[in-house]
């Protein structure tokens, strides 16, 4: 019945009661990278090549709650989108993520956070 954030995620992708079962895609906005990202996200812990802390879930589906339930209400859920992007580029690919845009007023590109070194290089030009 809530439209804002009609579900409780961790990273709106992924729920600790349904393993098998995974969103990709922001609730408001067409996000390519975000998208990308949390279909990465999901890939890697249903096919096991990812392992996720019990904490983090618990930690991810507490700040879905507090979003759903914030008062006022942003217009989008996730109005960082820098922010969300570097936490989910994190969650796939670890700690030095992310690697080109770390300076406040970088260029935000979905080809920055994927794997390939080279191709991201080459997206910097």
């Amino acid at each position: 019945e809530d439209d804002f954030c009609p579900t409780i995620l961790a990273w709106d992708t992924l729920h600790p009661s349904l393993p098998g079962l995974a969103f990709c895609g922001m609730h408001r906005g067409a996000y390519m990278g975000i998208m990308e990202l949390q279909a990465r996200l999901a890939a890697g812990v249903m096919s096991g090549s990812l392992s996720l802390e019990e904490e983090q879930l618990q930690s991810a589906m507490k700040t879905s709650q507090t979003i759903r339930n914030s008062t006022p209400r942003a217009q989008f859920p996730h109005f960082d989108y820098p922010g969300f992007i570097d936490t989910l580029s994190q969650l796939c690919y670890g700690d030095d993520y992310p690697k080109y845009n770390r300076d406040v007023g970088d260029l935000i590109v979905p080809a920055f956070y994927q794997p390939d070194d080279g191709l991201s290089r080459k997206c910097q030009l």
